[in-house]
């Protein structure tokens, strides 16, 4: 019975020509042929005794004994459980990267601006003595290797105070024998040489916000007076890239610009750009309940752009099948969606606290100030510590890789940081679809790219996540497809698949 309910819990699909099995219990990811993949249809639909039955009235050449030893396959598969990752095992609320907001002054007047949303009041940090305050706090309360991120409005407004914070942040950090590093999110307007050096100089991360090309981005992103951005921001994004300095460009797209979502992406990439995160404008409750199957079809079409450039990259380009990659190789589930209210934190320009950039502003989510520090008691980061069980979401099968979704946008749509938007799980499916074919696809035809792309992630899988298995007529009779589980000291080869 133990193997029948492992069985149930699978999940199955043809995603693109690739026939797809993966274990939201174990985490584990296998390449099925089509005849596999009926068989454990049917086991799921039936049950082990009748879905068995019927597969082999189907295929007379087959016996009972070379289907067993697929079940017994998935028996020793349910023993290998998934690693929790290493980033959420501690239950300490400890700042590790942090969302400085500058200003909330703005030089654009973006259409679908998240900020005048809130109505946020005009705000700046004005002084080194309210700087040093803040970073004080990053100092006393952050974490041993801390992250900063400046952001608005537009930070470079306020360029003399984030460039004060970053000189004298370093050299603080370096005395007390801890490590910082910076990013900043801006929308380029104000990028010039000497800014440029800065970034170099002290190591800038830049995500540049920019919509794609210049019909889409005149449109979504004006100036204050309605003036057009695109010649001034395309020039600073190539001198960024000119320069070396480490660019992801994130684009924002309305439900009307959905059918030019693999446009804006081919434009970045074959611009130079070598990371691009595209994200749905959430502009209300039920925003993506129409653009969901052109959306599908979008995606698809960038996923198939990566698999065709994966040998000139060795590394997607698209933000979000980066993350999946990762999870997916690494095995590790995620307890929570982020860092958001535990390890990530946005602080304003008065000093309160709130538990991520995106919720800066909202007066229901202040949980401290830079002086008093975090208020672990608030309603609002009990809420995010507990992390309860939820429907739909712990019946998902994508619920281990997404754990639940933004916080932010679950809040827009539904009120409760907690329940998400369904259209906009889709979505999420969808992504997490489309990484589990690449994968898949890397992995077998690109096995020298795969392995430089398993090299290149932030930390080394213990454990590899993709296997083959074969219900093929003149093999199953043989031996089935091993699957190998990979630890990094010793090597070694576990087998499931016999």
């Amino acid at each position: 019975m133990e193997s029948e309910e492992f069985i149930s819990s699978l999940y199955l699909d043809k995603i693109l020509d690739e026939y797809l099995l993966f274990s939201p219990k174990t985490l584990h990811l296998i390449r099925l042929d089509n005849e596999s993949y009926e068989l454990l249809n049917h086991i799921k639909k039936y049950g082990i005794n009748e879905g068995v039955s019927e597969f082999l009235k189907r295929h007379p050449r087959l016996n009972r004994e070379d289907v067993d030893r697929i079940i017994e396959s998935l028996r020793a598969l349910d023993a290998v459980p998934y690693c929790l990752n290493d980033d959420y095992n501690s239950p300490e609320v400890v700042p590790a990267s942090v969302a400085l907001y500058l200003t909330s002054a703005c030089n654009f007047k973006c259409v679908y601006c998240y900020e005048q949303q809130h109505g946020i009041p005009l705000f700046m940090i004005r002084d080194e003595n309210d700087a040093d305050d803040i970073i004080e706090f990053l100092l006393s309360k952050g974490s041993s290797k801390l992250s900063v991120g400046f952001f608005g409005g537009e930070p470079l407004l306020n360029f003399r105070i984030l460039r004060y914070i970053a000189e004298t942040l370093s050299r603080r950090a370096t005395l007390l024998g801890k490590a910082v590093n910076f990013s900043i999110t801006t929308n380029g307007y104000l990028i010039t040489p000497s800014v440029v050096d800065f970034f170099k100089k002290f190591r800038f991360n830049v995500v540049f916000s920019m919509d794609g090309p210049r019909e889409i981005q005149n449109h979504n992103r004006p100036t204050k007076t309605g003036d057009s951005t695109f010649d001034v921001v395309m020039k600073n994004l190539r001198l960024l890239i000119a320069s070396g300095v480490p660019v992801t460009v994130r684009a924002t797209i309305l439900p009307e610009q959905i059918d030019k979502y693999f446009e804006i992406f081919r434009f970045f990439v074959e611009n130079g750009v070598g990371s691009v995160h595209i994200e749905p404008a959430s502009i209300g409750s039920n925003s993506f309940r129409e653009i969901i199957p052109p959306l599908k079809e979008q995606l698809r079409l960038v996923a198939e752009y990566e698999l065709q450039h994966i040998e000139e990259t060795a590394m997607f380009r698209y933000s979000h099948f980066r993350k999946y990659f990762a999870i997916l190789a690494s095995r590790r589930a995620l307890l929570y969606p982020c860092g958001a209210g535990r390890k990530l934190f946005g602080i304003s320009s008065d000093g309160r606290l709130y538990p991520c950039q995106r919720f800066v502003g909202m007066d229901g989510f202040v949980i401290g100030d830079i002086r008093s520090g975090v208020d672990i008691s608030s309603e609002v980061i009990q809420k995010i510590l507990l992390n309860p069980p939820r429907e739909p979401c712990s019946q998902c099968w994508a619920y281990p890789l997404c754990r639940g979704g933004c916080y932010y946008i679950n809040y827009m749509y539904s009120g409760d940081i907690h329940k998400p938007d369904p259209y906009y799980c889709e979505f999420i499916r969808e992504l997490i679809r489309l990484s589990m074919w690449l994968y898949i696809k890397v992995k077998r035809s690109h096995p020298v790219v795969f392995e430089k792309m398993l090299k290149s992630l932030k930390y080394n899988s213990p454990l590899a996540g993709v296997s083959e298995a074969s219900a093929d007529e003149s093999k199953i009779k043989r031996r089935l497809v091993k699957y190998g589980v990979r630890s990094r000291e010793p090597r070694r080869q576990h087998q499931v698949w016999k």
